[in-house]
């Protein structure tokens, strides 16, 4: 649970006020179903941060990341479909997916995080899961990092089996010491679903999450999405740009 009593009230009230005063008709109505255009290009500027380059195009909004889980889920899995997870994974992906009835392939994970020599025994033995789940970084609930020769293995032996990766990164800019390591979406851009959130970085209660994927699964996610809520909150989305179009303002609370 972020230590939401750290954001500085008076900032709050200034985003919410000036989208208010700004965007008053907009922020109130219906929007589309891959997210407000000017929020797409904030969070394309938030991923910078970490080296991603990332198009407002080949994303859409999401009501948090758990709602790209529950979509990943939706256009990917049928029955009886095989997918590779952390072992511990992210409960709250296992129960996203346990929505359309996978069968799971646990991968280990040690002080370096998932041990990608046994996904590769794995797919030696023949397994050929839909996709690999991974949170590569201070992973939920094993708190430990991928290494970064270990993001060289997984995104090479991935992009040769053309098992796609689905790298959820809600933690990556919570780093406290050490440098930060590459995303795996930088190390293979077509092959790499990426996906984000501000409930760590600003306030879990916008309930404002991303992907960014190639443009043939953002097309998928938007449908499923519109199908799920229509789309998610426009003032929610206006007051999130807002407040990271302030970068001084984002990166001192960070901090």
């Amino acid at each position: 649970m972020p230590f939401v009593q750290a954001l500085p009230t008076d900032d709050v009230l200034d985003v919410v006020r000036g989208v208010l005063d700004e965007h008053g008709s907009m922020s109130l109505q219906y929007g589309g179903g891959q997210g407000h255009p000017g929020l797409r290009a904030r969070l394309a500027g938030l991923m910078g941060a970490e080296r991603i380059d990332g198009d407002p195009e080949d994303m859409v909004v999401t009501t948090g990341a758990q709602q790209a889980l529950d979509l990943i889920g939706k256009i990917f899995i049928d029955p009886g479909d095989q997918i590779a997870v952390e072992a511990p994974a992210y409960v709250g992906a296992l129960t996203a997916f346990g929505a359309y009835e996978p069968r799971y392939l646990q991968i280990d994970v040690d002080d370096d995080g998932m041990v990608v020599e046994r996904l590769e025994e794995a797919l030696v033995r023949g397994e050929r899961p839909k996709f690999v789940y991974t949170c590569p970084n201070f992973g939920n609930p094993s708190g430990v990092t991928l290494s970064y020769s270990r993001r060289q293995h997984l995104a090479s032996l991935c992009r040769e089996a053309g098992i796609p990766i689905i790298e959820d990164n809600p933690y990556g800019l919570l780093r406290f010491e050490g440098d930060p390591l590459p995303a795996l979406r930088t190390l293979d851009p077509e092959n790499v679903i990426y996906l984000g959130t501000v409930s760590t970085v600003f306030s879990p209660g916008v309930r404002v999450g991303w992907a960014l994927a190639e443009q043939s699964v953002v097309q998928r996610l938007v449908l499923a999405k519109e199908a799920a809520d229509l789309c998610g909150s426009s003032f929610t989305m206006l007051m999130t740009e807002r407040y990271f179009a302030d970068e001084d303002r984002w990166r001192s609370n960070l901090a």
